[in-house]
């Protein structure tokens, strides 16, 4: 499921990855393809200075490079990964990189020079609490910003996959529009990424 969101906003995630969540990440970032089909579908709503949410270890990164127009600002909550992105990326002289909590945002650099859009690409099922965090995305972005959410649907479909990799829930559209617009977001666009995996 994905959602694109347009108001005034502002914010950042939240993860708790364990070592499967690690590992599952490396094992999406050796598939290039899959990096490049989210990057497809996410593209055309991009702006000039784009902060990611949770960048884990970096997953959709080199596809976003490929916009050399494009001010990077990529976050975790996890010092670690910060470190790897940094070991990953830090060549690149448009990158900024943050450790960063969307829960408890404290990081004041990033409100310095604010995002015109932020991506949240399955970041926002590992979050506790998800009120609070997309009520943060808000406050952390550009007035007039746009913020590109990606998460796993139907929470019929939750199983032992989702608990190993730590998330609290999967989302359907009535459920994540009601909470994104208690964040004061205004819906633009929304619609189901990949509808026919969910039959296996």
């Amino acid at each position: 499921m994905s959602f694109r969101v347009s108001p005034e906003f502002r914010g950042q995630p939240a993860i708790t990855f364990s070592d499967v969540g690690q590992e599952t990440l490396e094992h999406l970032e050796s598939f290039g393809a899959y990096a490049t089909w989210i990057y497809r579908k996410i593209q055309p709503f991009l702006g000039n200075r784009v902060l990611e949410v949770g960048s884990g270890v970096g997953t959709i990164i080199p596809c976003l490079l490929s916009e050399p127009s494009i001010e990077l600002m990529i976050t975790d909550y996890r010092e670690d990964y910060v470190k790897i992105l940094r070991s990953k990326f830090d060549v690149h002289p448009n990158i900024e990189f943050y450790h960063f909590d969307t829960t408890n945002p404290s990081n004041t650099e990033i409100q310095k020079n604010p995002p015109d859009t932020l991506i949240c690409l399955n970041v926002l099922e590992h979050i506790k609490q998800d009120r609070q965090a997309l009520s943060h995305m808000f406050d952390l972005l550009k007035p007039g910003g746009r913020c590109i959410i990606l998460v796993p649907a139907f929470q019929q479909l939750y199983s032992d996959l989702d608990v190993n990799l730590e998330h609290y829930r999967r989302y359907n559209t009535t459920d994540l529009k009601e909470k994104m617009g208690s964040a004061r977001f205004d819906i633009s666009t929304s619609f189901y990424f990949n509808p026919v995996g969910a039959m296996g």
